[in-house]
């Protein structure tokens, strides 16, 4: 195999399979946004954030599985995983994943061959009480990081001292409640949000960002547009207050230090085919 580590060309592999999800989206009448990081880089840049490796996409919880549903979307070159379709699948949400390639991130076993991949996250609601939709998302979040501690292999951290010790000890308490009943009882938890009222919503299934991803839904009502790379694709048409209460001051560049990703990744080409 090929080694892959030119960011350039992990996002160039990135990129085609954003077109190719675009196409299947546009095919089906489903509906998406840009988000994350890869929202940023279109409304700041027109393309990607320079040192970015991934792309996330989110999809309202009705085009997300409709999107899940499909027979269509696998074909020689890209695969789409989910717990729903992949059974080894370790996580809680889709990716749409070129299997050219592999992928392998420091720490995470998800159970299965990944190569480079599109993140793929339903919308789905909070407890229409502000306060109760912050809680949940921090107990969501909780959940998140017992299910990435149960996927590890092994048990590492660069931390010292009492952060250590808690680290471990959520290690241990993550293998003793077990990764699939983690992993249901996400995914039971988003699912069953339709109950709430259409009042705030977000990324409940993988709380990247915990409680500032409680929204208020006329974030995600309709869809605005904007150039990444060439292309143009929706995003939220508030995407100003999205990103606000993800990064808070996303316009100002980040200083030289931090202008690097958060992923441990490595690539590589299967065959040295490209």
């Amino acid at each position: 195999m090929q080694e892959i580590t030119d960011v350039k060309e992990i996002q160039g592999v990135l990129l085609d399979g954003l077109k190719y999800f675009k196409s299947i989206c546009e095919k089906n009448n489903l509906k998406y946004f840009l988000s994350n990081g890869t929202l940023i880089g279109a409304v700041k840049y027109g393309k990607f954030v320079p040192w970015d490796d991934d792309i996330d996409v989110l999809m309202p919880r009705e085009d997300y599985n409709k999107l899940l549903a499909l027979v269509d979307v696998n074909n020689d070159r890209y695969k789409l995983i989910s717990p729903k379709t992949t059974p080894k699948w370790r996580s809680t949400y889709a990716k749409l994943s070129d299997t050219t390639t592999i992928l392998e991130e420091t720490g995470f076993n998800l159970g299965l061959e990944v190569g480079i991949a599109i993140d793929i996250f339903p919308i789905d609601k909070w407890s229409s009480c502000k306060y109760r939709g912050k809680m949940q998302a921090f107990y969501y979040d909780f959940l998140k990081r017992l299910l990435i501690f149960a996927n590890a292999d092994y048990f590492a951290t660069d931390k010292s001292g009492i952060k250590k010790i808690i680290l471990k000890s959520m290690h241990c308490f993550a293998n003793l409640i077990g990764r699939k009943r983690l992993q249901k009882k996400i995914i039971k938890k988003a699912e069953k949000s339709y109950k709430y009222k259409d009042k705030f919503v977000g990324c409940v299934i993988w709380t990247c960002h915990s409680s500032k991803e409680v929204l208020p839904k006329e974030v995600f009502e309709k869809a605005d547009y904007a150039t990444f790379c060439g292309d143009t694709y929706p995003i939220p048409i508030d995407y100003k207050q999205y990103l606000t209460n993800l990064y808070g001051n996303w316009e100002q560049e980040l200083p030289l230090e931090k202008q690097k990703s958060n992923h441990k990744i490595k690539a590589w080409w299967k065959n040295n085919e490209k």
